[in-house]
């Protein structure tokens, strides 16, 4: 399957959301240097490689009219202003639904801190796959 390009997946975007998943594109982009920005499962994915495998975040839009900023290790974030939502093993994710929001400094708080340790917990959760084989 030929990979869509980013400009080209933000395209298929409805327009209110548009502006919004823009506004938190920015955010990944500045706070998660050295990520790997990917389209995957029509949404954006930042990861430590080039693996979809290895995403530490990810953007999607909701067929709702908002979108979510995601964690796959979210559980264990740091989150004093209880942005976090999501009941997984360790995916949560942030639901945004205004550019007022997008813009809160508190979940530029939450993507530094997930990149930070974005390394080492797929380091961990690899390491994990590998015994359970």
């Amino acid at each position: 399957a030929k990979q869509i390009t980013i400009p080209a997946h933000i395209e298929t975007l409805p327009q209110p959301v548009k502006k919004i998943y823009k506004a938190l594109r920015a955010i990944a982009r500045k706070n998660m240097p050295g990520a790997y920005e990917m389209v995957y499962h029509n949404a954006l994915g930042y990861a430590t490689s080039e693996s979809p495998m290895d995403r530490v975040c990810y953007i999607a839009h909701q067929p709702k009219g908002y979108v979510n900023f995601g964690f796959f290790f979210g559980k264990d974030l740091p989150d004093p202003m209880g942005l976090i939502q999501g009941e997984g093993k360790r995916l949560r994710h942030v639901k945004v639904y205004t550019m007022d929001e997008a813009k809160n400094p508190e979940l530029k708080k939450l993507v530094l801190a997930a990149w930070k340790k974005g390394y080492a917990d797929i380091s961990s959760w690899r390491q994990s796959l590998k015994k359970k084989k």
